[in-house]
């Protein structure tokens, strides 16, 4: 009888290409999983958890006006503000804008909306934010009229 009849091998298992691909396959899968999870939460709340919404009326700029969409920071801590204006058909149709990441205590940030075009406000918001579509007329930017944005 062998004397090594009872001594095992250890079992080596080799990588074939086959199952190396597989292998890399399942990592990219799990990947890919994880960053649509991460895409999804941050594509769907820009600002984060807690903004608020708050809209205006549609304005009808005409005849030498525009429209200034405007928030203002009445807290005593930064808040954040997205604005965002629109057209009748919900479009966005932001002008420009002067809006940072973060809004000061105290500080306003704004949006414009082009020359004699009818238009709504919208801002998402975090903090202690006022907001509102302010009809302005073009040649000396005068106030005409300001209506509050709401929930």
């Amino acid at each position: 009888m062998n004397s090594n009849a009872f001594v095992s091998e250890p079992l080596t298992t080799v990588a074939t290409p086959k199952t190396a691909a597989r292998t890399r396959r399942a990592r990219l899968g799990r990947l890919a999983a994880h960053l649509a999870v991460v895409c999804g939460i941050v594509g769907a709340t820009p600002i984060g958890a807690g903004a608020v919404t708050l809209v205006t009326p549609l304005v009808r700029a005409a005849g030498g006006s525009f429209i200034m969409c405007t928030a203002t920071n009445g807290g005593t801590s930064p808040g954040q503000v997205i604005i965002t204006a629109r057209d009748a058909a919900g479009a966005d149709i932001t002008g420009f804008t002067f809006c940072g990441p973060e809004l000061a205590p105290g500080a306003s940030c704004w949006a414009y909306i082009t020359n004699d075009t009818p238009g709504s406000c919208s801002f998402e918001v975090r903090g202690k934010i006022r907001a509102a579509a302010v009809l302005l007329e073009v040649g000396t930017a005068r106030p005409v009229v300001a209506l509050p944005a709401t929930k």
